[in-house]
């Protein structure tokens, strides 16, 4: 684990205006602790913290933390009242928590088992740590992003017409996990012919045909960090209009890419994508974001739309993914992971 994270968290506690915080997402519970399995909670005092664990989890968990004290619970039921004995314990009379990860009825449940302690909504807990990542962060990153690439392209020798899209998705997952990541960062897309119309498409048994567009959204993790990377590739030869579409993806992403550094307003990255998608008369059609920030999660902030207010700055990574989709034909999105750097960016999927 990260000793860093943790420390740094405790002294944001300040900021926050509590005495501790409840850490109920699991992705944030991994970036304080270096463990974040199913049903196990933190609570991060400025001098102590505690995470709650199943006991059968108990033991991995505690050869893992660091600085952490280990509780384990046999039943989920017991949870609330040990949260609030702990906190009645540590002297915590005000304790934050995530409203957008707790449920009305676990905050009524808290609220009601420990008395006078002040629970306070604090939204993105450890978020203005986690969008800047240090070089450990980096250095898995740029890992996850290598294994990512090295897999579509064993993939892209092995495509043939006959498969099936959840065979391709398959050797994927296999393949990284040979070749040092542990699993994928999300579900595999292979999305053939038709289908990659879908820009989030579910990967089924469609067959894969000759002279087919094929798109691909792949990632991995590699010591709990996510790639993100999408190619698109024809199973043969190229239409006119799949040319056509696939070199307008191509030049929105190149461009929107070259203006990836610090100080760049994350708006502006999406609507120079969307200028050139516009010009070639497929505006309409590109229809999500450019973008997003990748770490733990594979969608985290900052925010590469129109609507973001996010201004990038050294040490966020994010992904440019303009993409085209027609339906009844098929899509075309370019994807990659890129770090902002002092001057400029890195591409990680590389």
């Amino acid at each position: 684990m990260n000793l860093t994270h943790l420390l740094l968290f405790q002294r944001r506690l300040d900021k926050l205006k509590v005495k501790a915080c409840w850490i109920n997402h699991q992705p944030d519970l991994f970036y304080l602790s270096g463990f974040g399995a199913e049903s196990c909670w933190g609570i991060v005092g400025r001098k102590k913290a505690y995470m709650i664990v199943p006991a059968l989890a108990q033991e991995q968990a505690a050869s893992i933390v660091k600085n952490f004290s280990v509780v384990a619970v046999k039943k989920g039921s017991e949870i609330p009242a040990l949260i609030a004995d702990l906190c009645r314990k540590e002297g915590w009379t005000s304790v934050g928590y995530d409203p957008g990860r707790a449920t009305e009825a676990e905050m009524n449940r808290l609220r009601k088992l420990s008395g006078k302690i002040r629970w306070i909504p604090v939204s993105g807990v450890t978020a203005p740590l986690r969008i800047k990542k240090d070089i450990l962060e980096i250095r898995a990153m740029r890992r996850a992003g290598h294994v990512a690439l090295q897999g579509f392209e064993y993939l892209r020798k092995i495509a043939r017409s006959g498969m099936r899209e959840c065979d391709l998705a398959g050797e994927f997952e296999r393949y990284i996990r040979k070749n040092g990541a542990t699993k994928a960062s999300f579900d595999t897309i292979v999305a053939a012919g038709a289908n990659s119309a879908y820009p989030h498409y579910i990967t089924g048994n469609q067959i894969m045909r000759k002279n087919e567009v094929v798109l691909c959204d792949l990632g991995c993790q590699v010591d709990g960090y996510c790639s993100d990377l999408t190619r698109t590739f024809f199973l043969g030869n190229i239409s006119l209009l799949g040319r056509k579409v696939y070199d307008t993806v191509a030049q929105a992403q190149r461009l929107a890419i070259q203006a990836v550094k610090p100080g760049v307003k994350t708006a502006q990255i999406d609507r120079i994508a969307r200028d050139e998608i516009e010009r070639a008369g497929y505006g309409r059609h590109f229809i999500h974001s450019t973008g997003h920030g990748v770490g733990i999660e594979v969608h985290e902030p900052p925010w590469v739309g129109s609507t973001s207010a996010d201004t990038l700055e050294p040490g966020m990574v994010i992904t440019v993914e303009p993409g085209v989709y027609l339906k009844g034909w098929g899509g075309v999105r370019i994807e990659d992971t890129l770090l902002v750097t002092v001057n400029g960016y890195e591409i990680l999927t590389k």
